[in-house]
């Protein structure tokens, strides 16, 4: 499965640039209404629209992927969503390089990530990015402070006093005792299971250290999945200091719509105040806009979790 990054933001943006064309006027007063035009038409045409998460059925216990190539230096954000299953969880996964740069794909990315996953490694293995993330979207409500609740049932025994215990006592303290530490570890990794929050994707960033072909691939749980995959680019949607992750391709279109609208005000030479006010307006208008559309899929989000929680509860 191939994901071509910005291939349908790309044919948006044509069809605007067509509709700027048909709408000019010789007029300065048909320059500042075309250009108004243009802005309505591209705020309304774009709510909702975007580019959609790619859509990956995982079978259970497998693992699906999708594929990107970066630069050195470049960011990438894997993005995951558990839609349905018997139980919404699955293992989150971002690795790389699995075939070095000048892998063009097809058979020859094939065959060098077949050769990644029989051990090769493509430049420093050090710098090699390998990140595996349990996400579960159907136990966020449950209480964080499980890590406690380990120290509570795990008591410390002197090396005397184990000695002393029942074989089969103290092999069942020594799980315990190895279940906290590891649960601890991950903590301190600041590997979460859970998402940021309900109803929004659980989101991983890293810097690419080694130029190559990257995966971002989900594994299924013991039963069938369905999630949502985004693997995006920083040196094609920019990075969002503020979230710590790669520019949304929602966000990146409105920052696209705001640089095509100030070409279009250069190259008609408009400089009406009326237009600037309006301009301000409509660009308020396409964020409030934009919120909504985010809101309107954190809350369809929500619901599954809610739906799947119930079904599930029910079914146990």
């Amino acid at each position: 499965i191939f994901h071509v990054a910005g291939a349908a933001s790309g044919n948006a943006r044509s069809n605007k640039i067509v509709m700027c064309a048909m709408v000019g006027a010789p007029s300065r007063a048909g320059s500042v209404m075309a250009a108004v035009t243009v802005l309505l038409l591209t705020t309304l045409s774009s709510v909702g629209a975007g580019i959609l998460p790619m859509q990956l059925t995982i079978n259970q216990r497998q693992t699906e992927c999708i594929y990107e190539k970066f630069e050195q230096d470049d960011h990438v954000t894997l993005s995951v969503f558990v839609t349905s299953g018997a139980e919404l969880r699955g293992t989150a996964v971002l690795e790389g390089p699995v075939a070095p740069h000048g892998v063009e794909g097809g058979k020859d990315l094939y065959d060098a990530e077949q050769k990644f996953n029989s051990g090769t490694r493509f430049g420093d293995r050090s710098k090699t990015l390998s990140v595996e993330e349990v996400v579960d979207f159907e136990h966020l409500a449950e209480d964080d402070d499980f890590d406690d609740d380990d120290e509570v049932h795990t008591p410390n025994f002197s090396e005397e006093e184990l000695s002393k215990m029942d074989p089969k006592a103290r092999r069942v303290h020594e799980t315990k005792a190895k279940m906290a530490a590891k649960r601890k570890a991950l903590k301190r990794r600041g590997a979460t299971k859970k998402a940021t929050g309900e109803g929004e994707p659980f989101q991983h960033t890293e810097l690419i250290s080694i130029p190559g072909w990257y995966r971002a691939c989900v594994r299924g749980s013991w039963y069938q999945i369905t999630a949502e995959v985004e693997m995006r680019k920083a040196s094609e949607l920019g990075f969002d200091d503020k979230t710590g992750h790669v520019t949304s391709y929602q966000s990146r279109e409105i920052m696209d719509e705001d640089i095509e609208m100030e070409k279009i005000e250069k190259a008609e030479g408009i400089k009406d105040e009326d237009f600037k006010t309006i301009k301000e307006q409509i660009a308020t208008l396409r964020r409030t806009l934009g919120e909504i559309s985010r809101n309107q899929v954190n809350e369809r989000h929500r619901l599954v979790i809610h739906s799947a929680t119930n079904e599930h509860s029910h079914s146990r």
